[in-house]
């Protein structure tokens, strides 16, 4: 009879745990993984920057991206070029002339939030503190003396050593000396604290940072809006940089920066940075991240134009580097000329030639006038493409002239060409430095914008919903109809000899199978984000889900089993 009781009690225990969220077992076996998070970024001319202001020009907001490009691109060009300049040593140009993006975090326990400026030519996360001499305007201060989490670094520690072993006047606190254009300069403490970041699902992650700048003698590095940079460059071999702190990966997916109202650009750091799509080659030299670019097509014409003229000389002159601080694309003029030939000759009997120092420029709207342009091809080494549609390749000037976002570099730039942000544009870009490459996965934004702006409730799978949360995500896409790959299988890749129906076809798979998979991946709760395997496509991620909480399921199952089977026997 006891023997049927148990039996009985055995069963029900297991049909418990068959409707139970497997979740529930995941968040206490799986293991510890390095940090992951997604932070959500803003644009310097987003509503929700400090910067926004409603009554700016468009003349006005394209003079302001056009003074900040140039300037970004001349400083970074003599910085590489000259690396002993003590002038220009570190990775940034001043806030106030840089036109790029913010995010927000807090800082301590209690937390203090900060808004900082994303610097890919910078090493550091640094932000004002109290005491400061002088100050410049912000509300409120960090005071460290106030946080719970707060500790400076000590001279001949190990971590001091790491960072150069720069130490104050009476040899206690490791310290840290930054200098930008226009003799701008911040100094301080260097410590180890508590960071807060504010997550694109609206959510927040605590990452213990082991060495951050905490500033106490500022001068006018910012004007007052941001309270510091969070640096996204690598590094020395040494430097415990941020980002060799979270993985030595991080990716980040930009949309329409044109649309004030677009707020779904993201900066993902560690475990939940995506890799997907084309790679090719990266290299880190002298802060800057550069690339392998072969040539240019436009349309299915390739240009005429050497590979050599995008490679980096012996003394760090030339080569093409990749920036999210510049808006435009910059080239070397062998490379240059021929793309604007091309150009113009698409352009002749269409617009009327307008007059301007840096652009090519025409009478003209970007979206009334330029449809049916063709599609201008970055090619890279590994056969990775960055593609630029017409809202890529061209800006609005004025309310009556567009310009080619592709400049030619002049002089002052030491050849180097650069990659900006509008190149990068409905792209998710992945860097993998530890594995030397780059990926570029293009993204269909009002997709993206449809994810973010349906009014479906999808919770964020976070180790304790996942039969619920599975469920709602097939719902949710279904509703929207962009789920056919979930529903097909993968199509026969193309070949040179594909007819235009299977063309088609596969295009309509792959497109599907890349939102689909984006938006299974913004589903998951950063903090097991990393334990998830990440395969190649959506099903298979859908499926890979699957085979990671069934299994928590049967070692929870397995577990009480045992226990019941112990007290069974006493």
């Amino acid at each position: 009879m006891a023997s049927s009781r148990f039996i009985f009690l055995l069963v029900c225990i297991i049909i418990i745990i068959s409707s139970y969220p497997a979740g529930v077992a995941s968040s206490k076996i799986a293991p510890a993984e390095p940090w992951g998070l997604a932070i959500k970024l803003i644009h310097h001319d987003s509503i929700q920057s400090p910067y926004y202001n409603p009554n700016a020009t468009i003349s006005e907001r394209a003079e302001r991206a056009i003074n900040s490009s140039l300037a970004r691109i001349r400083f970074l060009s003599r910085r590489i070029a000259t690396p002993n300049d003590d002038d220009v040593r570190a990775g940034l140009i001043p806030a106030v002339s840089l036109k790029g993006f913010l995010a927000k975090i807090s800082i301590g326990m209690p937390p203090v939030p900060q808004l900082v400026l994303i610097d890919m030519g910078s090493d550091l996360l640094w932000f004002q503190c109290l005491p400061c001499t002088p100050c410049f305007k912000q509300s409120p201060l960090f005071d460290p003396a106030k946080s719970s989490t707060y500790s400076n670094i000590r001279c001949g520690s190990s971590a001091c050593l790491k960072s150069g072993n720069k130490c104050d006047p009476n040899n206690e606190y490791c310290i840290y000396e930054r200098s930008y254009l226009n003799n701008d300069t911040t100094a301080g403490n260097l410590a180890s604290e508590q960071a807060t970041f504010e997550t694109s699902d609206e959510g927040t992650v605590k990452v213990p940072i082991e060495m951050l700048g905490c500033g106490h003698v500022n001068k006018n590095v910012v004007d007052g809006q941001e309270s510091g940079i969070l640096g996204l460059g690598y590094g020395d071999d040494n430097f415990p940089t941020l980002v060799k702190q979270l993985g030595s990966k991080f990716s980040y997916c930009i949309g329409n920066i044109h649309d004030p109202r677009y707020q779904y650009n993201q900066l993902s750091l560690g475990n939940s940075a995506i890799m997907e799509g084309d790679s090719t080659t990266l290299e880190i030299y002298e802060g800057a991240y550069y690339l392998d670019l072969q040539g240019i097509s436009v349309g299915e014409k390739k240009l005429q134009i050497d590979p050599i003229v995008f490679k980096r000389g012996l003394k760090g002159e030339g080569g093409v580097v990749i920036d999210s601080g510049a808006t435009f694309t910059f080239i070397k003029e062998e490379g240059y000329v021929p793309l604007q030939n091309e150009v113009e000759s698409l352009m002749t009997g269409k617009l009327n030639r307008v007059s301007h120092p840096e652009f090519l420029c025409y009478a003209g709207s970007v979206e009334r006038d330029l449809t049916g342009f063709p599609v201008v091809t970055l090619q890279f080494s590994s056969g990775a493409r960055l593609n630029l549609d017409i809202n890529s390749m061209f800006f609005q000037l004025t309310a009556g002239v567009l310009c080619m976002a592709i400049v030619k570099t002049s002089p002052d730039m030491y050849g180097k060409s650069l990659i900006g942000v509008l190149a990068q544009q409905y792209h998710d870009i992945g860097y993998d430095i530890g594995q030397g490459k780059i990926f570029f996965q293009r993204i269909d934004f009002l997709q993206l914008v449809n994810f973010f702006e349906f009014k479906f409730d999808v919770p964020i799978l976070n180790g304790e919903n996942y039969k619920v949360q599975n469920e709602l995500v097939l719902v949710q896409l279904g509703w929207m109809d962009i789920d056919y790959a979930i529903r097909k299988e993968e199509p026969p890749a193309l070949t040179d000899l594909s007819a235009p129906a299977e063309i088609a076809l596969y295009n309509q798979w792959e497109g599907s199978d890349r939102v689909c998979a984006m938006f299974i991946r913004a589903k998951i709760s950063p903090s097991i984000r990393g334990s998830v395997a990440q395969p190649s496509n959506a099903k298979a991620l859908l499926e890979a889900i699957d085979v990671q909480f069934e299994s928590f399921e049967k070692a929870l199952a397995m577990t009480l089993i045992m226990k019941f089977s112990i007290i069974k026997a006493h």
